[in-house]
């Protein structure tokens, strides 16, 4: 681990990975991240809980939680929110 370095923080590397999966599903007419200029009606807030690699067991295994909060962006009320967690053998 000394010689490594991430290229960015984890929560910021995920950030690409949220727009491009929610492009993906077709549902919305357009969908933009970070700051823009641009009006949305929705707004998703996303906190990276937890991202652990666990080597007491073999294989390893990945844990990753995240919250996230849908809000309507003109009313200024959320819609829904909801913790997701996944485990993934490495």
């Amino acid at each position: 681990f000394v010689n490594n370095t991430w290229d960015a923080p984890p929560s910021e590397m995920l950030q690409p990975l949220l727009t491009k999966s929610l492009q993906n599903t077709h549902y919305f007419y357009a969908v933009i991240s970070g700051p823009s200029p641009a009006q949305a009606d929705l707004r998703l807030d996303t906190t990276l809980i937890k991202l652990q690699q666990n080597f007491t067991q073999k294989p390893s295994v990945i844990e990753m939680s995240v919250d996230a909060t849908l809000l309507n962006s003109k009313k200024f009320h959320i819609i829904a929110t909801q913790t997701f967690s996944a485990n993934v053998i490495s």
